[in-house]
């Protein structure tokens, strides 16, 4: 082997070294997403192990009917992604339904550092934002991962769920405590 050949792997492992150092910087140093035009957002208690704690965090939200009384469409999306995946099928149920579609915190134009990412915490979030919205009961469809967050929904809060509607989306998967 050449000398040559011997510092590759030494090379490419310090590139990438400096990559990794690289970007985690830049993440910590951006602010927050700007919200798109045609969102809201509020703010709500931080999720930490199935607890709300006293941090907040910015959930952002597309509410196609703000002034509706009707029963909402909740679109939850998937991982990776955001609200913008729905475009069309928002478009298309807006002129039947008020539709409300969120960027799932650690998402979109939502914050992105959160303590806890999983299927329960998106569940309280969503549940947070139809209580600032002062809604009682909604449907809900489940696209990707955003299914767990449904079923979490119905799990925690099975009062508020009218219906639910799975698109690809995966189930829960972990144990949780009561």
């Amino acid at each position: 082997m050449t000398a040559v050949g011997r510092q590759r792997p030494r090379i490419l492992l310090i590139l990438y070294a400096v990559l990794l150092v690289t970007s985690t910087i830049a993440r910590h140093l951006i602010s927050q997403p700007i919200l798109p035009e045609g969102m809201r957002a509020v703010s709500l208690p931080e999720v930490n192990k199935n607890r709300a704690t006293a941090d907040r965090i910015k959930l952002a939200f597309a509410d196609t009917d703000p002034g509706s009384a009707s029963m909402p469409v909740v679109l939850v999306h998937g991982s990776p992604g955001s609200s913008h995946i729905f475009g069309e099928l928002t478009a298309m149920l807006s002129g039947q339904f008020r539709v409300i579609v969120p960027d799932l915190p650690g998402f979109g134009a939502s914050t992105h550092d959160l303590p806890d990412y999983s299927f329960r915490a998106h569940a309280r979030y969503i549940v947070e934002l139809l209580d600032a919205l002062h809604i009682s009961k909604a449907q809900f469809v489940g696209f990707s991962m955003g299914g767990g967050a449904v079923l979490s929904i119905a799990d925690i809060a099975p009062e508020r769920v009218a219906s639910i509607v799975m698109l690809s989306a995966i189930g829960v998967q972990e144990p949780h405590s009561p």
